[in-house]
């Protein structure tokens, strides 16, 4: 079976915040990243937009991205 990914993706655990548009902040872990994106962990459920900012202090990443996917509290995102 081939792998649907284009990146590697690896595991963490580091803590991350979301940014929406009316600057409301959520915040979350992040369980794994790759280059091209990343599956956090939110901390409450709520409402999500297709598009926000994320940032994760301890990759040094800040970055807008989309959601791709979501199960309950666990979402899955994109980078731009």
């Amino acid at each position: 079976m081939q792998n649907r990914r284009k990146h590697v993706r690896r595991t963490v655990r580091h803590r991350a915040s979301i940014w929406l548009a009316d600057n409301q902040k959520l915040t979350g872990v992040v369980d794994n990243i790759a280059d091209g994106g990343a599956c956090l962990l939110l901390d409450t459920a709520s409402e999500l937009p297709a598009t926000f900012f994320v940032s994760i202090p301890g990759e040094r990443i800040e970055r807008s991205c989309r959601l791709v996917w979501r199960r309950g509290l666990q979402i899955g995102v994109e980078f731009d």
